[in-house]
């Protein structure tokens, strides 16, 4: 997770010749990009290689899940699993409070005597 931008990226490699259509899944349901929340990338590498990548921008827990990226061409089609686990930071529900209080002591002194 970048943590300065707040976005997770799952990646993966993927050899395809030729080159693949691609489709990602959540939990077994297609997917699609969401401008500014979600979205994928392909990075072409040397010799048919690709480096495949989902970026999820401020995550939060209903992201989280298995998801599977299917490349698929006329040779056949292979997929990939990556699993996804959020949890919630714990917090206070209430704010922080100064309580402050104020007491007058109030001072009882008894003397005695010896043999008294």
């Amino acid at each position: 997770m970048d943590k300065a931008k707040g976005e997770v990226i799952m990646s993966c490699k993927l050899e395809a010749k030729p080159k693949a259509t691609l489709t990602w899944f959540l939990n077994d349901k297609e997917i699609q990009e969401i401008p500014g929340k979600r979205f994928w990338t392909v990075k072409d590498q040397a010799d048919d290689l690709y480096i495949l990548e989902i970026h999820i921008v401020a995550p939060k827990p209903d992201d989280g899940g298995t998801y599977r990226i299917n490349a698929k061409n006329v040779v056949g089609d292979s997929n990939a699993n990556i699993n996804l686990n959020l949890q919630v930071a714990c917090r206070s529900k209430a704010p922080d409070k100064t309580v402050k209080s104020r007491c007058d002591l109030l001072q009882t002194t008894t003397w005695t005597r010896p043999g008294d």
